[in-house]
């Protein structure tokens, strides 16, 4: 997947969640669900403070190339 090439994802939702922090303080984090292609949906998470819709498109972009790359895992149970 070339690095400038445009992908059509479809967001499935974009929630802003309200969490405690490890130093108890309350911080917001978007999680932002898509769809792409023959993947099952993925789940991104961003701190509210470093949300912008282009962070947010790099993300999405960066995970599907990661998700892209991995191979299923086969067990006997």
């Amino acid at each position: 997947m070339p690095k400038d090439e445009a992908l059509e994802v479809e967001i499935i939702e974009r929630r802003e969640l309200k969490l405690p922090g490890p130093n108890g303080k309350i911080e917001s984090e978007y999680w932002i669900t898509y769809r792409y292609g023959r993947l099952p949906p993925g789940l991104i998470r961003i701190r509210a403070a470093d949300y912008t819709p282009e962070n947010e498109k790099a993300r999405i972009k960066e995970d599907i190339k990661t998700r892209l790359t991995q191979r299923p895992q086969t067990l006997k149970v």
